[in-house]
Formats: structure tokens, C-alpha cells, sequence
């Protein structure tokens, strides 16, 4: 795979593992898109409030279960093809959930991209440091940005996302409970996933439990 050309990342990874951080340092340094789903939800509830197809979809995400599948492919399907049409690459994040989603969508992301321009890599982490992370970061209140518990950042009150200035709160769903779950779910459903794409020799694993700079390195050299 070669970065410069327009490619697809796939970020995988428990809750907490940094996906949302590195996909953010990924598209900076190559110019990609980055396909944030939480992002990209959140934004539709928004815009189509009282849809009902959109509350049900609303309704999960708050609570910590997966959206509906078939809702999340056409999102996916959507945003690949209208990314490939401007020649632009993408890094996602919060994608690629369940064994449906991966089986239908992979194959469009082969056809638009060309499989050697796909890289998978999976950001491990246990599921006790996902608790400890999640449960001390901040999101901000304007950008959703997320912003990763460090001693750099634990007294940060404003996001530090360049002229954004909006206030870091702790999200609803990051509590212990609703964590917990969001472990089970992932391991239940999404390790599946994990395993369909290591099949298909796609898959690289990553160390996820080092610093920030020293995990995107390692991602640096998976895409070499």
C-alpha cells in the first residue's frame, strides 16, 4: 500500500484504544478523509430529529448498543463511493462493527480502492485499560473531539482543537456501566469481525497500550 495514492485505513480496536486519535493523525499526515461514525451519526440526529428510522438509531447509540446494521452500511457504501468520485483517500473510525457490515462493505471498498490500497490494522488494548480510558477522557461539547486522558491534557477545560475554544465534557456514555457493556458488545460481536479480516490477510494488530507517538509509529510502519 502506498499513502500518497488515494487509500483506505480501517481502524479497529475496543473502546478507548486511541482509534479516533491515530485516524486523526493518519488523514493529517496523508491528507485523507476522516470517517468518524460516531461523528457522522451524531450529525444526522441533528439534521433528521424526528425521523423515525433516525430515532431508533438514536435511541441505541445512547444507550451503548450497536446501531441497526443496515442503517450503518448505507452510511458506509454512501461515503466511500462520494470519497472515491474526489480521487480522496479515507481513514475510518468506529466502522467495520459487525460480521454484515464487514461482508457487505468490504467488497465495495475493494472495488472503489483496489485491495493492495487497503490496510486493516486492529489497536489492541485490555479490556481494563479501555475502563480506565474511557472513563477519563473528554469530549468537547462543540467539535466532539475527543481528547485522550495524558498528564499533558487532565486539566484541560477548552477543547484544544485549533480555533475551536468549545467546552470538554464527559460524555454520557462513558460511565462504567454502559463501558462494561459496550466491552461485551464488542467481544460478542465485533472480535468476529476481527477474525473474518485476519482471513482475508488484511489484517495488521497494533500495540495500543503505548504512548500516543509511539503507537503512530508503529501504524507508520504497517503502512509501509
Amino acid at each position: 500500500m502506498t499513502p500518497s495514492r488515494p487509500s483506505a485505513i480501517i481502524l479497529l480496536g475496543r473502546p478507548g484504544s486511541g482509534k479516533g486519535t491515530q485516524a486523526e493523525l493518519v488523514a493529517k499526515k496523508f491528507g485523507f478523509f476522516h470517517f468518524e461514525m460516531s461523528d457522522l451519526l451524531q450529525k444526522i440526529f441533528k439534521e433528521k430529529p424526528n425521523d423515525p428510522e433516525v430515532k431508533k438509531a438514536k435511541k441505541a447509540f445512547d444507550t451503548g448498543k450497536l446501531v441497526a446494521p443496515d442503517f450503518i452500511i448505507r452510511l458506509n457504501i454512501k461515503t466511500i463511493k462520494k470519497l472515491r468520485k474526489q480521487n480522496k483517500g479515507i481513514v475510518f473510525d468506529g466502522s467495520f462493527r459487525l460480521i454484515p457490515e464487514a461482508k457487505e462493505v468490504l467488497p465495495v471498498l475493494i472495488k472503489e480502492y483496489g485491495k493492495e490500497n487497503i490496510k486493516i490494522l486492529n489497536i489492541k488494548v485490555s479490556n481494563k485499560e479501555s475502563i480506565w480510558r474511557n472513563t477519563r477522557r473528554k469530549i468537547c461539547q462543540k467539535c466532539d473531539n475527543p481528547v485522550p486522558y495524558t498528564s499533558q491534557t487532565k486539566d484541560l477545560k477548552i477543547c484544544p482543537r485549533k480555533g475551536c475554544g468549545g467546552k470538554l465534557i464527559t460524555r454520557q456514555d462513558d460511565n462504567v456501566d454502559i463501558i462494561k457493556k459496550r466491552l461485551k458488545i464488542f467481544a460478542k460481536q465485533t472480535e468476529p469481525v476481527i477474525d473474518y479480516f485476519k482471513k482475508q490477510k488484511l489484517l495488521t494488530e497494533i500495540d495500543g497500550e503505548q504512548l500516543i507517538e509511539n503507537v503512530f509509529k508503529d501504524i507508520l510502519k504497517a503502512l509501509k
